[in-house]
């Protein structure tokens, strides 16, 4: 229910912010398109993500996925090779084209699937390369954080110094990743690329999701101040860099990072 409640504060968040306008159209058909998949009506769904293609400049990732697999399913190969294109120089890898038994149908278009196969390729090459310093500083992060969450939880509670420790070494994640967004902004999918599960299915949280995450959790400790990261956030919720339920999972207190909160066709 919480993040409910934080998903309709989004949603006013665009209806009272005359900022950008169109992510609220684009959000507006984004949900619309999600309702008519949930009541099994896919052409009215594709209809749908159609319109909010129109509204800004840079789809998100998963939108892009499902309305792929809708232009399939209602046998639409042009507006699935046309999805596919954009997928692909959004860097989500080779992996995801041969892998997906789902998108065979793209390569009865032989000359059209080289041309992703291709893409696909250069894209996620160049965004690795172009960006490697703060792909590896994110990494870095990701790893270290990850490694703390994981000894607090075997740290007995009387071993109060390390643990202080331990917490601490998740601030610094924290600290570090609102620096880097201080240095480059948001790390949005078209700067860093769409986070992959095993190189095969899109993943809709970003790739420091765990850093805001673990921050989250001793937030309430009084170890981190979430408000510069927040500052963000919000920004990129504003901008369409972020998905909205993903804006909501942060908000709602980080405990569960769920993908069953969207409506993803795989």
């Amino acid at each position: 229910m919480k993040i409910r409640r934080i998903i309709l504060l989004c949603f006013l968040a665009f209806l009272f912010n005359s900022r950008n306008l169109h992510a609220s159209e684009y959000h507006n058909y984004i949900n619309k398109a999600e309702n008519s998949i949930i009541i099994n009506n896919p052409a009215a769904a594709l209809k749908f993500y159609e319109l909010a293609f129109k509204e800004v400049d840079f789809p998100l990732a998963k939108d892009l996925n499902n309305a792929l697999l809708l232009s399939i399913k209602e046998k639409q190969p042009d507006e699935a090779l046309k999805f596919a294109i954009a997928l692909a120089q959004k860097g989500v890898g080779l992996k995801f084209f041969l892998e997906n038994k789902k998108l065979e149908s793209l390569k009865e278009n032989a000359k059209e699937w080289n041309k992703i196969i291709q893409s696909a390729t250069t894209s996620k090459k160049f965004i690795n390369t172009e960006n490697k310093e703060v792909l590896d500083q994110i990494d870095s992060l990701v790893s270290s954080s990850a490694k703390a969450r994981k000894e607090l939880r075997y740290l007995a509670f009387n071993k109060k110094e390390l643990r202080q420790k331990t917490v601490h070494e998740v601030y610094h994640c924290g600290a570090d990743l609102e620096m880097i967004f201080n240095k480059y902004g948001y790390l949005s999918e078209e700067y860093i690329g769409v986070t992959m599960l095993n190189d095969t299915t899109i993943n809709p949280l970003p790739a420091f999701a765990l850093i805001i995450k673990n921050q989250l959790m001793y937030t309430e400790f009084g170890v981190y101040d979430m408000t510069g990261l927040n500052k963000y956030l919000y920004s990129a919720l504003l901008d369409n860099k972020i998905d909205p339920q993903v804006y909501a999972l942060f908000q709602s207190g980080g405990i569960s990072m769920d993908l069953g909160i969207h409506v993803i066709l795989n």
